[in-house]
């Protein structure tokens, strides 16, 4: 018997019995999964065998491909010499990815007053003379500096670093239950935007779902939310939905103005 975690509030866990019970001594080499006790798991069913639901009916019908499996992309650094206004010489590395970049004097180093000047700095906008400056800001010793450098040629740099990818993966695990082991199934979704173009958002649970629905178990999110548009955004489907809120909105007024009327009565 396989317990399959499904985390819906009704609906915890999906039981899947197995015809007969295989201890580890009989069970056959091609269903063995691991050593010791429960190792036994039994034979997996050919991908062949499993029925499609139809939303992957209808992306094979249309001829949608589907996406690859998520990749790991490292992260990329960038060296920098610029001029602070007064003329020092200031060493930037800007290093990370393009949505999350890290800015840091590297190496450090001591200003002509004696100020050193060493770690991570951001870029904000202050005001320089009574008017509006992007500087790069840096904590030191005595307190934040600001230095008036050239803030554009260090955001063009960082749209030059690698986009991080972010990625949606059906993860297996062991959890014990009473001192047995049962294998779970869950989506592990490490961030990434989740809203559609039509300003849809999608949480964990929908997005998991959507890819356990067309059997995805491994793709980028950002792959996972085009593919959603292209099956779940058609005019058609949209206009459906939306007479779905529509409806939605009327019956939830009608219950509003029966409390208010009832309300009324005392």
């Amino acid at each position: 018997m396989k317990y399959i975690l499904i985390g819906k509030k009704e609906n915890m866990y999906r039981i899947e019995p197995s015809t007969n019970i295989k201890l580890n001594y009989n069970c056959p080499d091609d269903e063995k999964q691991g050593t010791g006790p429960g190792s036994c798991g039994g034979k997996q069913p050919n991908s062949n065998d499993i029925p499609k639901s139809k939303l992957a009916i209808e992306m094979s019908d249309r001829g949608i491909k589907v996406p690859p499996p998520s990749k790991k992309i490292e992260a990329g650094s960038i060296d920098l010499h610029l001029k602070t206004d007064g003329g020092a010489n200031i060493p930037i590395k800007v290093s990370g990815y393009k949505q999350d970049a890290k800015i840091t004097i590297d190496p450090p180093f001591t200003t002509k007053t004696g100020i050193r000047i060493s770690g991570q700095g951001q870029i904000i906008t202050t005001k320089v003379n009574g008017k509006p400056r992007e500087v790069l800001k840096v904590n030191t010793a005595n307190g934040p500096a600001m230095l008036m450098i050239n803030t554009a040629q260090v955001k063009e740099v960082t749209d030059k670093l690698p986009e991080k990818q972010y990625t949606a993966r059906k993860v297996k695990e062991t959890i014990n239950s009473d001192g047995y082991p049962i294998q779970i199934e869950r989506w592990d979704i490490d961030g990434g935007s989740r809203t559609t173009s039509t300003g849809k958002y999608l949480n964990d649970s929908e997005l998991g779902d959507f890819l356990d629905s067309v059997g995805i178990t491994d793709v980028s999110v950002k792959d996972a939310i085009a593919l959603y548009e292209q099956l779940m955004e058609t005019p058609e489907k949209l206009q459906r939905r939306k007479e779905r809120e529509t409806l939605s909105s009327a019956r939830m007024q009608h219950f509003q103005d029966m409390e208010d009327m009832e309300k009324a009565r005392y």
